[in-house]
């Protein structure tokens, strides 16, 4: 007969670790900013927010969009917590 150590283990389930699946490790999370830029007299298009946004933020660029009132929106990565 088997011990209950033993047991636990063969179930997957070690007596001496957590119960958590090996899935569960902290994933390190991206955080992001936003920053509104003003189109001053300007028709917004999402191909010149764009343009402008990646000038400012280059590869941290993950966004851009017009609101309403006609002013660029860029959504850009600030780093991992």
């Amino acid at each position: 007969m088997k011990n209950l150590m033993e047991i636990e283990t063969l179930n997957g389930v070690s007596s001496q670790s957590p119960n958590r699946s090996i899935n569960e490790a902290h994933e390190p999370e991206q955080t992001y900013g936003v920053e509104k830029i003003l189109s001053r007299g300007r028709t917004c298009t999402f191909k010149t927010c764009y343009a402008a946004c990646f000038n400012i933020y280059a590869i941290k660029l993950v966004d851009a969009w017009c609101d309403a009132d006609l002013a660029c929106w860029c959504k850009f990565t600030t780093g991992f917590v």
